[in-house]
């Protein structure tokens, strides 16, 4: 490449980075503040990439594509976890369907910033609860596991998604946080379903599951997101602006 097609190059690069910025400071007028813009930053790139990011989380966890889909959804978890017990050899009552819904309910509003790992568990709980009373005495150790492994894992990606909808940038933040720390802990507990039947303990099983849909997210789109996140409240739009700039190309879906 001789100098002149280099200099066409930069100047080129320099063009799509100014009007790269042009639409982030358009974009920075819908809003009052840099919490609202940075909040209405990270949900452009986040939505932009969600998609990708379930097929993605899909095939690291060996489920059907149409199970991204699925996860995508907006209010499906009842139906979900009810067409899986229902492959498990175990139809619910109406009252236990409406225990459900309830239970449901509580794992979308999680009104005491559980992380996704523990709303999961409870509805492992649940379907172990009703296939003792379905199928008896240890029925709960019956369980074909790969139907239980993909029922856990559409419900963490679901809820992941439904978190992420919700369009509030601390909630994020506080599963990352409550991650981390279960990550860091070096107490690590089996699966009750693959501990009760003695099934291959697979290391690190906490650990894998305790990653956000975040992991599954293009290069560029990670480091974006994860510099937003680590964005300090003092701030400004300005700052915010600049920061965008300086990850351009990096991304440049905004």
């Amino acid at each position: 490449m001789n100098s002149n097609q280099q200099d066409r190059g930069i100047k080129e690069q320099e063009e799509l980075k100014k009007k790269y910025t042009l639409k982030v400071k358009l974009l920075s007028q819908k809003v009052k503040s840099a919490k609202e813009f940075r909040q209405l930053i990270f949900n452009i790139v986040l939505n932009d990439g969600l998609k990708r990011m379930a097929l993605r989380y899909c095939k690291f966890e060996n489920l059907p594509s149409d199970y991204s889909e699925a996860a995508l959804q907006k209010n499906i978890l009842v139906d979900v976890i009810d067409r899986h017990i229902k492959n498990l050899g175990i139809v619910l009552s109406q009252i236990e369907i409406d225990e459900l819904t309830r239970l449901v309910i509580q794992l979308y509003s999680n009104e005491k910033n559980k992380n996704i790992y523990s709303r999961v568990t409870e509805v492992q709980l649940f379907v172990h609860s009703k296939a003792i009373i379905h199928l008896g005495d240890g029925g709960d150790l019956k369980l074909n596991t790969e139907i239980m492994r993909k029922l856990l894992s559409i419900s963490r990606l679901h809820l992941n998604i439904a978190d992420i909808k919700k369009g509030n940038i601390s909630l994020i933040i506080n599963e990352l946080k409550i991650n981390k720390l279960q990550r860091d802990s070096k107490q690590e507990s089996f699966p009750n379903y693959l501990y009760k039947v003695e099934k291959r303990y697979i290391k690190n099983w906490t650990v894998r599951h305790l990653r956000s849909i975040f992991y599954f997210a293009k290069p560029e789109e990670r480091n974006l997101l994860q510099k937003l996140l680590k964005v300090k409240d003092s701030l400004s739009i300005d700052d915010l602006i600049e920061l965008l700039a300086n990850n351009w190309p990096m991304y440049d879906g905004i």
